[in-house]
């Protein structure tokens, strides 16, 4: 079907992220600014509904978006328990927040609303009942409620009752983002009808696949030297990034007789205790940090790498996975939800199962010792990526047309 020609549209976006146009440090892609530069140059005018704080730069502003932002508790929350946070945070978007965005939208009687995450879908959903107008709630991955058959009813329901929430708002249209933790398979169990899901992939810089980067070079500003294997680690330094395992890895994964180097690119609570253990090995130097590095800078890493290494215990098919098949580096991931989607054992990396030490250690070492190997695989992530992501023009492309769609065929869901 031929995409519906697109008018400007006036689009109320409500938001818990402050500042949507990066992620902290400036550290990976932002899939929101992703969007409002293309919707921007399409003509559109967006009013995003945030917490206060956000900073931008001069290059951030554009005459059609305008920020409203609200009072951000969550800072004076922090000492809360974490089950009192969660009842703080669900209370506050969908009453103060909720309320907020319905005299927001009395005032600049938007075409469309959008809720971003499970924190805006109770403000789209309210929106858009009250207006009469279109309603879409768009969700970047699902996280835990990916475990629908691996938890029992209670703990899942537990653990996934914002986001549960969020899936089963009565809004137009449930965008989302297939990260690998089967979103699509979790709404309909949760009792979204089949018609209301638009399942999209992530959006990808495929045009890193044609950079021309000196491999030697950026080796050598690593400090690797020529027969070295490196595997890189990029992710933000936290639990569900799999840092426990690596911490467990680190003594045999670089205190061994492999010439394996191991790249740490990101920052987070775990990193002091990364370094620790790193500290404590023979050789510290097997293991570099680098902290967080802008994005812009990530294709110099992949230029370096050998390998690519994910440990995520949600999902293994995340963006930076993907950014590392589209520049060729082949990938060792623990199986885990839909990571196998993307990541082929044989074709294009090496899978393992999930949480097992010996079999990671394993496959890291097999593709160490295998430069032949190393390049097969590689080639077929390059491949892979280039016939199956989609980059953000196209993404963000299907987000526009089914904008337009929403705002051609009207308010659909019932009171």
């Amino acid at each position: 079907m031929d995409a519906p020609e697109r008018t400007p549209r006036r689009i109320l976006v409500v938001s818990p992220w402050a500042d949507f146009w990066s992620m902290p440090g400036k550290a990976g892609v932002s899939d929101d600014a992703e969007f409002v530069r293309r919707a921007l140059a399409a003509g559109h005018t967006l009013h995003f509904l945030v917490p206060a704080g956000g900073r931008f730069s001069p290059d951030e502003t554009h005459p059609n978006l305008r920020v409203h932002p609200f009072p951000d508790i969550f800072p004076r929350l922090r000492w809360l328990p974490p089950p009192l946070r969660r009842l703080a945070w669900y209370g506050y978007f969908a009453g103060p927040v909720a309320r907020r965005a319905a005299r927001l939208a009395r005032e600049i009687r938007p075409e469309l609303v959008m809720g971003f995450s499970y924190h805006g879908s109770r403000g789209a959903e309210r929106v858009g009942r009250e207006l009469g107008i279109p309603s879409l709630v768009k969700h970047f991955g699902v996280y835990k409620a990916a475990f629908f058959d691996r938890w029992p009813r209670w703990r899942y329901r537990w653990e996934n009752a914002e986001t549960l929430d969020g899936l089963t708002r009565k809004v137009d249209r449930l965008v989302i983002l297939n990260d690998g933790t089967r979103g699509r398979e979790a709404a309909l169990r949760a009792g979204v009808p089949a018609e209301r899901i638009v399942f999209l992939l992530n959006g990808i810089h495929k045009e890193w696949a044609g950079l021309d980067l000196d491999r030697g070079a950026e080796r050598a500003r690593l400090g690797l030297a020529p027969g070295e294997t490196a595997a890189l680690f990029l992710a933000r330094l936290e639990h569900f990034k799999g840092t426990a395992q690596l911490l467990r890895l680190l003594p045999r994964l670089a205190g061994g007789d492999e010439p394996l180097r191991l790249i740490v690119a990101g920052s987070g609570p775990d990193e002091g205790a990364l370094r620790a253990a790193a500290a404590r090995l023979p050789d510290p130097g097997r293991v570099r940090f680098l902290g967080a590095v802008p994005h812009d800078e990530v294709p110099r890493l992949f230029a370096a790498a050998d390998l690519f290494l994910t440990l995520n215990t949600y999902s293994n098919m995340a963006i930076p996975t993907c950014e590392a098949m589209v520049c060729g580096v082949p990938v060792v991931a623990t199986d885990v939800t839909g990571t196998a989607e993307t990541v082929r054992d044989g074709e294009n990396g090496l899978l393992v199962p999930f949480g097992d030490d010996e079999a990671l250690l394993a496959a890291l070492r097999r593709l160490a010792a295998d430069a032949a190997l190393r390049a097969r695989l590689g080639e077929g992530a390059r491949r892979f990526a280039a016939e199956r992501f989609d980059d953000w023009d196209t993404r963000v492309g299907r987000e526009l047309d089914l904008v337009e769609e929403l705002c051609r065929e009207g308010r659909t869901v019932g009171p």
